[in-house]
């Protein structure tokens, strides 16, 4: 079974390749794909989604999986594949900023966790600003 961590790392993978689908040819673009892996790199050195927050995590991405019959992963994986359209683009997005959205996670520094939010919020900023929906 995949851990909870695959639904952020798996949400990261999925933003660049639907920008790239859209394709977007304003000069922002750099600027959307440099905050993407600004994103990606520190949230893949930096930390692990902690048990507390899986409930609330597949709730919130109206994911129905079993935690001990299913793949959370393969849950995902189908729910984007079915998204068509803008909302696709947003939906990585959103399942970062539900997880930072419930609070302070267990164990998790304190500056990591601001500069984690900052990046999200400047990644869907920069997405918002320049291709309005």
């Amino acid at each position: 079974m995949y851990e909870i961590h695959d639904i952020v790392a798996l949400s990261i993978s999925t933003i660049k390749p639907l920008l790239r689908q859209q394709m977007f040819s304003i000069p922002e673009d750099n600027l959307i794909f440099d905050a993407y892996e600004e994103l990606a790199i520190f949230i893949i050195s930096n930390f692990d989604i902690p048990s507390s927050h899986e409930e609330y995590i597949a709730k919130n991405l109206g994911i129905q999986t079993n935690y001990l019959q299913g793949s959370i992963k393969t849950e995902l994986e189908n729910h984007l594949k079915n998204t068509k359209g803008n909302f696709s683009l947003e939906f990585p997005l959103r399942a970062l900023e539900v997880y930072f959205s419930y609070g302070k996670p267990l164990d998790m520094d304190l500056n990591i966790l601001m500069k984690l939010k900052y990046l999200i919020s400047k990644l869907h900023h920069l997405v918002g600003e320049n291709y309005r929906f």
